[in-house]
């Protein structure tokens, strides 16, 4: 996505072949898309090897990112805040793999009887969402706290100002958002109607919209901040607006 002139204007996308299509569908791809890759992305993964035996273990799954620059704590969250927030995104990883190993591990007859009411394959389809999504948003959410101030651009300002009425609307709004959800409150852009909206979620995988490109994720489960504040989420909002590298928002923009 390029940003010109303060409108957001879309690059135009690799066409998806039919044959890409049905291999998306067998694959079993759904629900939210929070990655910000493009299709030429998914394309280049469509052309990789067929699975085999050996791929069973995606052993790539077990390891988690690195965020060297928050570990010690920053401004207004604690290293102790952090590092505690960091093992349990490092266990959706572990549990992400768990999962799929067991999906991996069923064979076609033990899948003749499955239902909606229950089946162990439908608890883990259910259970992968909650945990590949808790892996996702971590990762955007820590991605974007920096130690030291990087303010907002005056361009980046123009164009928040321009979605959401001014740069006070949209500080507004995602203060809003993010107490009135449970769990994630989220800024993303949707390619359908060419916009920046928030968005929230009451758990990693409830209220997840379709093809929403995240650009500024904020976690607000009390796990996110209990430590430093108690059950005070405005204290934590208030602190966090100013550890956000809104550097790395604008350049997120204009990834997409």
């Amino acid at each position: 996505m390029l940003i010109q002139n303060d409108e957001i204007t879309p690059v135009k996308a690799p066409t998806l072949h039919r044959r890409d299509f049905l291999k998306l569908a067998g694959a079993g791809l759904s629900g939210l898309l929070l990655a910000s890759s493009g299709l030429s992305s998914i394309a280049a993964a469509l052309e990789a090897p067929k699975q085999d035996a050996s791929l069973k273990t995606l052993p790539e799954l077990g390891v988690p990112k690195r965020f060297p620059l928050i570990e010690n704590g920053i401004d207004g969250l604690s290293a102790k805040q952090i590092q505690a927030h960091l093992k349990l995104y490092e266990g959706y990883v572990k549990k992400y793999q768990s999962i799929r190993q067991e999906l991996l591990a069923f064979s076609p007859e033990q899948l003749t009887n499955v239902n909606a009411t229950y089946h162990p394959f439908r608890e883990l389809l259910v259970e992968e969402s909650f945990a590949l999504n808790g892996i996702l948003l971590h990762e955007e959410y820590f991605g974007v706290l920096t130690p030291e101030a990087k303010p907002m651009s005056v361009y980046l300002k123009s164009l928040l100002a321009k979605h959401f009425g001014s740069i006070e609307g949209f500080q507004a709004q995602l203060v809003a958002s993010a107490k009135a959800m449970r769990g994630w409150a989220i800024l993303g852009y949707c390619p359908r109607y060419k916009n920046l909206s928030f968005y929230g979620l009451d758990a990693h995988h409830t209220f997840s919209p379709m093809g929403v490109h995240p650009v500024l994720v904020v976690d607000v489960y009390e796990h996110a901040y209990l430590i430093d504040y108690g059950t005070d989420r405005s204290a934590y909002l208030n602190a966090l607006w100013k550890q956000i590298d809104w550097t790395l928002v604008e350049a997120r923009l204009s990834s997409i």
